[in-house]
């Protein structure tokens, strides 16, 4: 596995020493990997060694321990450690590729489809699945440095400019889906978040948002708008499918 690309350790680690540096085959230029991949179009795709976290970062399987090397342990749960290396992150973020195989803006039933977006990254000629924690995408409220307008930043750098819809599921996981696709408000943001929901009954939205426990809909229901850019964007509960 990866023996078709070589890193480059000198250029892209500056000194780094950490595992995901020995694990990526990487290049600095992304022509070449779809050069790679008309080179070699049947290199097989690999799984369960990249994830994506609730706040956006990449995590990478690490090797298996050294007492443990070559032994199989099928009981024993796979260590993942963050990637630090950000020409690495910014590589990985450049050849993320989510394909959706369902409707974003239908609740899709958790029973029959848990995932209904594939997402991978495509290391050169191969594709690496990721297993995403929630969504397919983590979104940031960001600020854009010459207007000072608010913006969505994806966890890949991109920016949603086409809010489509918002919802919270049951486990209060803030969703939004933008022309990009779709994906979850880090928990870094929630509060500036919920500072700027608009609804008719404010004691029964604060009840909603910090009530423990799963969220079912509470007495005295009324319709939420999110304040976004002098805008007002409805936020629908999605309790029952989650996404």
């Amino acid at each position: 596995m990866w023996a078709l690309w070589r890193a480059r350790i000198q250029d892209t680690c500056n000194g780094c020493h950490n595992d995901c540096c020995n694990f990526f085959r990487i290049s600095s230029m992304d022509d070449l990997v779809l050069q790679a991949l008309q080179k070699w179009p049947q290199v097989p795709a690999v799984r369960g060694w990249l994830k994506l976290d609730p706040r956006g970062r990449w995590l990478i399987r690490q090797p298996a321990d050294a007492a443990t090397a070559g032994v199989a342990t099928p009981h024993r749960q796979a260590r993942f450690a963050p990637i630090t290396n950000l020409q690495m992150i910014a590589f990985i973020n450049r050849n993320y590729v989510v394909e959706s195989r369902a409707p974003a803006l239908i609740a899709p039933n958790p029973a029959t489809d848990p995932k209904p977006w594939q997402a991978y990254f495509q290391n050169g000629p191969q594709r690496v699945y990721v297993n995403y924690a929630l969504g397919p995408y983590v979104w940031r409220l960001d600020t854009e440095p010459t207007t000072g307008t608010q913006r969505l930043l994806a966890h890949t750098g991109q920016v949603g400019t086409s809010i489509l819809a918002c919802w919270l599921d049951a486990a209060r996981h803030v969703w939004i889906e933008t022309e990009l696709g779709t994906g979850t408000l880090s928990d870094q943001d929630l509060a500036t978040w919920s500072a700027h929901l608009d609804c008719a009954a404010p004691d029964w939205l604060e009840e909603l948002l910090t009530a423990t426990g799963p969220l079912t809909e509470l007495a005295g229901a009324a319709p939420i708008a999110w304040l976004f850019n002098q805008q007002r964007y409805p936020v629908s509960l999605r309790l029952q499918g989650g996404r």
